[in-house]
């Protein structure tokens, strides 16, 4: 006789599956970042802090208040006063007014007052205190803003994540106490440093968890 599709209940479907791998069931594990690659996250790893936590350069050049440049061209420069240097890694001590430019490094901190960074490349050092600048810049331009690639509480990691070489990198200020979860021996969690099991991270610095 002719033989038709046998479609088996989605509740008996999981019944049967459950039954069929009992045995692998994972159970939770924690184990320090290093172990954790190709681990699955038991939990969402949520960001603890701004990132970057402060406004910063993303070129070199000249921390400037944006108006302080408006319709400054190469014909037609601006010439501003030079009032200090954000030494790279250190938190800016001064403040920029109008008319007034600091010189900054990319991933400097950006100064108090100012709101765009002007690239050297579009600049003219004329003596210690005197910078040309031959071009506009638009408020935030040359700027990573505070909270701009993640906020305080955003999700950074879902839950059911497997954990590749990049992901400990999306945590701020990860340390290296980061646990992770999972349960050995099973094809979906064969080892504590094995593909399948489930990882988490800890709460150092950085985390909210």
């Amino acid at each position: 006789g002719r033989e038709f599709l046998h479609l088996t209940p989605v509740d008996e479907a999981v019944a049967m599956f459950r039954t069929q791998f009992a045995s692998l069931v994972v159970q939770r594990e924690e184990v320090p970042l290093g172990e954790a690659l190709d681990r699955v996250l038991a939990e969402d790893v949520s960001s603890g802090e701004d990132l970057p936590a402060w406004p910063r350069a993303v070129v070199d050049g000249y921390a400037v208040q944006s108006k302080s440049v408006r319709g400054a061209a190469g014909t037609r420069p601006t010439y501003l006063k030079l009032v200090g240097e954000v030494a790279m890694g250190q938190a800016a001590s001064m403040s920029v007014g109008q008319g007034e430019c600091v010189r900054i490094a990319t991933g400097g901190m950006l100064p108090q007052g100012a709101d765009a960074v002007v690239m050297v490349e579009h600049t003219d050092l004329l003596d210690p205190q005197t910078v040309e600048v031959g071009r506009s810049a638009s408020e935030w331009e040359g700027v990573n803003r505070a909270g701009e690639d993640f906020r305080t509480g955003q999700l950074l990691l879902p839950a059911g994540t497997r954990v590749r070489p990049q992901e400990p990198c999306s945590a701020p200020r990860q340390d290296p106490g980061t646990r992770s979860r999972g349960s050995p021996g099973s094809p979906a969690a064969p080892s504590a440093a094995g593909p399948g099991s489930e990882a988490r991270p800890s709460k150092p610095p950085g985390f909210s968890l």
